[in-house]
């Protein structure tokens, strides 16, 4: 659980007790995700995402430093690859092992718009964003992780003009040519989108709807 304090806590559901708490950052912790070693990664409103380590330690292994704002979204996928988003309008994709950024991916979203949500399907080697912006298309993306590298597609939940912000966002589990997508966003609505994954030219492509 992040707070407002810039700590984080690891709590027991069956007493309600906090077990250790995760403390290093100097701004609110806003985001957080725990990788296949059992690492839990923070991000904040002081730009940084930090690792910390499992078990009963919790000791701060390194910190990811490279936004230039707030970090919004964290997702883990195995071997050593994190993902964030940043309110400076950038997605970045991280290896865990160097604590270097490995690339900010191309495009984004559209202009007054930045990333607020991220969820990766291991199965099919994609990652979803979703976006928030006062006057802009909060719109969802969609990433190939593989292969080329780019955006497959782009589908807009809420209009244009009402602005707002697609702030959740979850893969289903199920197979990798086919995978439904569940958003959720500011205006109290939940979407689903089936994706259909197939070739196009030398590299992927995705419909949804």
């Amino acid at each position: 659980v992040g707070s407002a304090s810039g700590a984080a806590g690891a709590w027991c559901l069956r007493t309600g007790r906090r077990l250790r708490a995760y403390e290093g950052h100097v701004k609110a912790v806003t985001c957080l995700c725990i990788d296949d070693r059992e690492r839990l990664f923070t991000g904040s409103y002081d730009f940084d995402i930090r690792c910390w380590a499992g078990g009963r330690g919790g000791g701060c292994l390194q910190t990811l430093r490279g936004h230039s704002g707030s970090v919004t979204a964290l997702a883990a996928l195995r071997g050593g690859r994190l993902f964030s988003a940043s309110s400076d309008g950038t997605l970045r994709e991280w290896r865990t092992a160097s604590g270097l950024c490995w690339r900010v991916f191309p495009g984004q979203h559209p202009p007054m718009t930045w990333p607020v949500a991220l969820s990766v399907s291991e199965e099919a080697q994609l990652l979803a964003s979703g976006a928030r912006g006062p006057h802009g298309e909060a719109d969802v993306r969609l990433w190939d992780l593989q292969g080329q590298q780019q955006c497959l597609g782009t589908a807009a939940q809420l209009p244009r003009a009402r602005g707002g912000a697609v702030q959740a966002l979850q893969f289903a589990p199920g197979a990798a040519q086919t995978l439904l997508l569940l958003s959720g966003a500011s205006d109290g609505s939940v979407a689903a989108w089936r994706l259909v994954l197939g070739c196009r030219g030398a590299g992927r492509g995705a419909r949804g709807g």
